[in-house]
């Protein structure tokens, strides 16, 4: 079971359960594969916006050897989403 499914199991039973429509994004085999690393990061966002450079800046601070390292971006799955249903399509 999901993470933050587990967190409460009566709630996520009751929001799946509610009939609204819901858009879920699995973590894991889903947004799992969503993985960046910092010299992916320092190419692609670095010097293009402010959010860009803070984005850089704090992954490249979340651990002292990076060598070879990498970083699961979960939350970016439903921002994707959010941005073009496309990219993460549906069954």
């Amino acid at each position: 079971m999901e993470f933050n499914l587990r967190q409460d199991i009566h709630a996520s039973r009751f929001i799946f359960d509610c009939g609204v429509p819901l858009i879920h994004v699995p973590c894991y085999g889903v947004a799992s594969y969503l993985i960046t690393s910092v010299p992916e990061l320092e190419y692609y966002q670095n010097g293009k916006n402010p959010l860009g450079d803070y984005l850089v800046d704090i992954v490249r601070n979340y651990t002292d050897d990076l060598f070879a390292w990498s970083k699961v971006i979960w939350d970016s799955s439903t921002i994707a989403w959010l941005v073009n249903p496309e990219w993460v399509p549906g069954i």
